[in-house]
Formats: structure tokens, C-alpha cells, sequence
């Protein structure tokens, strides 16, 4: 079995690191679908033998109940996670997008040079006003969208590194206990 949830986290840490490659603004989804498969392949070999085990281990009176428990198992922290995840993504989101929005200053020649042609670019057809607010609102929808790759990659390899450390723990935990064993009675 440990080496069943060992693959398992190794196979969703390899996609978490896959995904977390391809982020960028507009990917388009063939470039998802493998990682995501290998991701789904990783689950399937996690919760199968999960779900094997406890309804295997109960009294065939009580596998109803057992795959009852096992269902609301699974809900409720999956919807922990995710809230948790939620949570974190906007966290991070926001400290990237102050973070981003610290270095906007027209002094800056990348950005006064990006601001000046998306305002004349506006300027041709919208009144001065318009063309700024239009302008500003642009450069803040593409500081969002990086803010929030920003996060979910910070997201991701924090995510990777903690499936790296799980499918250790789960390969060598048992056999590491036997020889730290062996080597106290010793």
C-alpha cells in the first residue's frame, strides 16, 4: 500500500510541477490535458485502495454506513481544502498586486512608456477623461491577472514540495521504523 499512495503523490506532484509550468496568461487547453490526466491518474491510485481499505476492514453489516462515512470524509475536506486554498490564493493574490502596483511610476521608463501608448492609443477615440480611466483600468486588469499567476504558482510549488514530502514519508517510513528498530534492541 505505501508504495500505491507514494506513486500516487509522486504522480500529482509531477503534474502540480507541470501545471505550474505552463502558467501563463491565455494557455490554451490541449497544453492542460495531459497534466491534468496524469493528475486524475495520481488521485485514482490515492483514494482507490483508501476506499478499498475502509470498506474492507468494517463488518459486511456495516460497509453501508463505513461508505457513507467515507463519502462524508471526502466532502467535507475537500471543501475544507478548498476554502483553504481560496483563502490563500486571495492572500497572495493581494500581496502580489501591492507588490506589483508598489513599482507602477511613470518615472519608470517600461511602464511611463506602456501607460503613454495605451492613453494615446485611447486618446484617438475617447474624451481625455475616458482615455484615462480606460487606461488605468487596463493596466490594472493586466496587474490582477499577473498578480493571480503569481499566486497560484506560489501556490503550486508549495503544493509540489508537500507531495514531494508526503511520497517519501509514505516509501521509506516503514522501512526506516525497522532498522531504527533493529538498531535500539541491539
Amino acid at each position: 500500500r505505501r508504495y500505491i499512495f507514494g506513486i500516487s503523490f509522486l504522480l500529482m506532484s509531477a503534474a502540480l510541477l507541470w501545471i505550474r509550468s505552463l502558467m501563463y496568461v491565455d494557455i490554451p487547453v490541449y497544453q492542460v490535458r495531459t497534466p491534468l490526466f496524469l493528475m486524475g491518474l495520481g488521485q485514482g491510485l490515492l483514494f482507490t485502495p483508501l476506499v478499498l481499505f475502509m470498506l474492507g476492514s468494517v463488518h459486511p453489516n456495516f460497509s453501508g454506513n463505513a461508505s457513507v462515512l467515507w463519502t462524508a470524509i471526502r466532502f467535507w475536506f475537500s471543501i475544507i481544502g478548498y476554502s483553504i486554498m481560496q483563502n490563500l490564493g486571495l492572500r497572495f493574490t493581494l500581496r502580489q498586486q501591492d507588490s506589483l502596483l508598489s513599482n507602477m511610476d511613470l518615472s519608470n521608463p517600461t511602464f511611463g512608456n506602456t501607460w503613454n501608448n495605451l492613453l494615446q492609443g485611447y486618446l484617438q477615440n475617447y474624451l481625455p477623461d475616458d482615455a484615462l480611466n480606460l487606461t488605468a483600468s487596463k493596466i490594472q486588469n493586466q496587474v490582477f491577472n499577473q498578480a493571480v499567476l503569481l499566486s497560484n504558482m506560489t501556490i503550486f510549488n508549495a503544493l509540489f514540495i508537500i507531495g514531494i514530502m508526503v511520497s517519501v514519508i509514505c516509501v521509506f517510513y516503514f522501512p526506516t521504523k525497522k532498522i531504527l528498530h533493529k538498531l535500539t534492541l541491539s
